[in-house]
């Protein structure tokens, strides 16, 4: 049985739950796998939450929402169930392809933060925020294996040869809402599987995805 966290176990830092959500077209974009997940690490640390209610509260922070226009909107859930919403309009897209890079900091894939949102992230925040002051999108990671396994907000696909692959969650990898749906869609022949650098770096096409941005192309 998988052992439950305690808020009072996170070392006295204060824990929150993450949902990153894009608003477009007069809805939130897959918000059923997102409330599904929220409400699955809720239950792992034993968190107070109400998806229903959730949803209420996103629905009213979307009221002054343009139609015309999308939005980035980050929810963040406290232990006692506590909500949190801020937003922001997005004014353009990503231009492809956006420039990564490789982290030289490695992860454990056995690090159960890993397969939550949470607000502990401390290795990421700071990954991205030096990547980006160098100009870059995004900044990939590695596990202590030599497996690749996400970017710091995205998680990396591959083509090779009209397939297209993802590292698994083995690997130490969040469960993304868009590579959920990606994988179970079939919109793309999408499968896991285990890879290392020189998968990424012979690769045809790279790409990182998310439920904000969706598939956007990468580049080194």
């Amino acid at each position: 049985m998988t052992k439950k966290k305690t808020p009072g176990s996170l070392s006295g830092k204060d824990l929150s739950l993450i949902e990153t959500l894009l608003w477009e077209n007069g809805g939130f974009f897959l918000i059923g796998r997102h409330m599904a997940r929220l409400e699955k690490s809720a239950e792992y640390f034993s968190f107070t939450a109400d998806p229903a209610s959730v949803i209420k509260d996103l629905n009213i922070a979307a009221e002054g929402f343009c139609p015309e226009k999308k939005y980035r909107v980050r929810l963040l859930l406290g232990a006692s169930g506590s909500v949190s919403i801020t937003s922001s309009e997005i004014t353009c897209d990503p231009i492809q392809p956006v420039r990564v890079r490789f982290s030289e900091k490695r992860t454990q894939s056995s690090d159960v933060f890993l397969s939550h949102k949470t607000t502990r992230r401390d290795l990421y925040d700071s990954e991205l925020s030096l990547c980006r002051k160098e100009g870059f999108f995004e900044t990939l990671f590695m596990n202590t294996e030599g497996e690749v396994t996400e970017g710091a907000i995205t998680n990396i696909i591959i083509e090779k040869g009209g397939a297209f692959f993802t590292p698994p969650l083995s690997s130490g990898v969040l469960p993304g809402t868009y590579r959920e749906y990606l994988l179970s869609s079939k919109e793309i022949p999408l499968k896991e599987r285990v890879l290392y650098l020189d998968d990424v770096m012979s690769a045809e096409k790279v790409f990182v995805v998310n439920s904000v941005i969706k598939t956007v192309e990468a580049a080194f």
